[in-house]
């Protein structure tokens, strides 16, 4: 195939030969002479890319139309005649017709779902930067006032979003040291535990028995079968906790109720009996803290059962008891509380200064309130969120307040109601190893149905608060999908559903009548073409077009925003959508028309 001139200046090797050379050039120039610095040094590299990428996203189309009309600049054009609506017209246009396609398509495809994801991006270094320099504000204070345990969370949260950061280099290292000895500190009791035990004369057999955790019983007679086979082979602690559950699953006043309590005696007795004497202090101890926990245990006193638990681990980790009562314990803590050490290992997408309207329905009657929710900051996840340094206050319809509690730490879950999906706020926070180190809600101007709680449930389901928390990032963060999603259900929390409606339009709108802009601009550069070589002449326009014709854009965009706002309001979403797609067609048929109606 020849190369000729006319292959190589064709309206689609100027087109990506022009768009690749901008993109580089714009590109290197934010890498070089940022915008505005990042957020933190460690995101230097990354952020000016990402910006110059937004620049490039930003510029697309009037670099399109440029390169539009840079063929009919750098060629020679023939002085062939044609007439209007002349086949041969279009066949010599045709090239930059189907470039303008093109074009529109790649525009398209960047502008729904590149950018987005650019932004998210954007967003999440900003929030990250925020949240290390809150972190580290927080790290600073603690470490002033000597609560070395809580400055090192966040120190641990500084260096999840920053590794080895110098700005705390002193501080990781002051804190490593003074966490080495807290530990010391509170591990010598411990260790002392464990080597009196070592040197026992006596020693301390445990009782090898465990709370049923894979079968559990249905009904009140395979309960009392269970705990019976239980108290024949010896585990008593199996006994007692299948006798009590028999208890329960039995009707109130049967004889089975009767027998599941004097069975659970009898098993309790046994426990009794295998009490070491006093004078073996250490087995007697732990004896009597076993036992205590067994009781918090079966009392569901989760919290209390779980530090005896964690205790006796680090005594006697040969007792199998103890690791299954543990593990048992966690699980339900877990259910009314959360380790703070959750937090530092599940840093993800970071949000800072959220706020949330959201309703509040009494139980009974049809009255409804709002509750406000802030967060300093917040990590959403898949599965749950957490936040830091929460305040929720809540509101009657008349605008009274009702009660008003804040949290240090919380974590977010989806739990389901009635089949109705709801959220749960779950405001204690524990240290998995220190009892004496929890975290509780403040109540101020409670109402009486919440007060004291460690937990409150909210009219909102888990995906509209995931929804609402990305679009706290703004707009531009949101899918057109998540806006229709938006659009319907968010009138509740505080949003005028119209903004949305109109956030649709101007996302379709834009790319899709991009298409007959590019055909007019065609237009004019068969109209304006040269007739000359453009020589020297040529070189300043490849730079100063694409300033006219982003002003253009400009122009256009901030047309098309505030029609679609004023359709939207005007006529309503439906209507609106009918008139855009019908303006949308009528320029296109126009923008052909007048491409055909061309003559030279």
């Amino acid at each position: 195939m020849k190369v000729t001139e006319k292959r190589v200046l064709s309206p689609w090797n100027i087109f990506v030969i022009y768009m690749v050379a901008s993109g580089f050039l714009i590109l290197g120039f934010r890498f070089l002479f940022p915008a505005e610095p990042a957020p933190l040094p460690t995101y230097a590299r990354s952020w000016r890319l990402n910006q110059g990428f937004l620049d490039f996203l930003a510029f697309f189309p009037a670099l399109a139309l440029t390169s539009l009309v840079i063929p009919f600049g750098l060629q020679r054009q023939g002085e062939e005649q044609f007439s209007r609506f002349s086949p041969h017209l279009l066949d010599r246009l045709k090239g930059s017709v189907i470039t303008a396609i093109v074009a529109v398509v790649v525009y398209g495809m960047l502008f729904f779902w590149v950018s987005p994801l650019v932004r998210d991006f954007e967003a999440d270094v900003r929030f990250g930067g925020n949240l290390f320099k809150t972190s580290k504000a927080k790290a600073l204070d603690y470490a002033a006032k000597d609560a070395w345990p809580e400055a090192s969370q966040f120190i641990a949260l500084c260096e999840r979003i920053w590794p080895e950061s110098p700005e705390i280099e002193a501080l990781r290292v002051e804190a490593a040291i003074r966490m080495d000895e807290w530990r010391i500190n509170q591990s010598d009791a411990r260790a002392e535990a464990r080597a009196e035990a070592a040197h026992l004369n006596s020693e301390y057999i445990p009782v090898y028995s465990g709370i049923p955790g894979e079968r559990k019983p249905v009904h009140v007679t395979e309960a009392l079968e269970m705990a019976d086979t239980a108290m024949q082979e010896g585990r008593y602690y199996d006994a007692y906790w299948l006798a009590n559950l028999g208890s329960r699953l039995a009707r109130r006043g049967s004889p089975e109720t009767g027998q599941a309590l004097h069975m659970a005696s009898l098993a309790w007795n046994a426990i009794t009996a295998l009490e070491p004497d006093s004078s073996e202090v250490p087995s007697y101890a732990w004896y009597h803290e076993k036992r205590d926990g067994y009781e918090a245990l079966v009392s569901e006193d989760w919290i209390r059962a779980y530090y005896i638990f964690k205790d006796l681990m680090a005594k006697i980790p040969e007792d199998p008891d103890v690791a299954r009562f543990l593990a048992i314990s966690e699980q339900g803590a877990a259910n009314i509380a959360f380790f703070i050490d959750e937090m530092e290992l599940t840093v993800g997408e970071i949000l800072t200064g959220a706020i949330f309207s959201l309703p509040l329905k009494f139980p009974a009657g049809n009255q409804s309130g709002r509750v406000v929710l802030r967060l300093d900051s917040l990590s959403p996840l898949a599965d749950f969120s957490y936040g830091m340094s929460m305040e929720l206050i809540a509101f009657d319809g008349s605008g009274n307040l009702l009660y008003r509690v804040e949290a240090p730490y919380v974590k977010i879950l989806p739990i389901t109601i009635d089949a109705t999906p709801k959220l749960l706020l779950m405001m204690r926070a524990l240290d998995r190893n220190d009892k004496a180190r929890r975290w509780e809600p403040v109540w101020t101007d409670p109402d009486r149905s919440v007060s004291g709680n460690t937990q409150l449930i909210l009219d909102l389901g888990y995906e509209d608060f995931l929804l609402l928390s990305k679009l706290r990032r703004g707009l531009d963060a949101l899918s057109v999908g998540e806006l229709f999603t938006a659009e319907r259900q968010f009138g509740s929390y505080g949003y005028i559903s119209q903004v949305f409606q109109a956030e649709i339009i101007y996302r379709v709108a834009e790319p899709v009548i991009f298409l007959p802009i590019a055909i007019f601009i065609i237009v004019i550069g068969w109209r304006y073409r040269a007739k000359k070589p453009p020589r020297y002449l040529g070189v300043p326009m490849l730079v100063g077009l694409p300033l006219v014709f982003n002003g253009v854009m400009f122009f256009y965009r901030s047309i098309l925003n505030t029609l679609g706002i004023w359709v939207v309001i005007s006529l309503g979403f439906s209507a609106a959508i009918v008139l855009f797609a019908l303006g949308t067609l009528f320029l296109f048929c126009l923008s052909l028309i007048v491409l055909a109606a061309q003559s030279s």
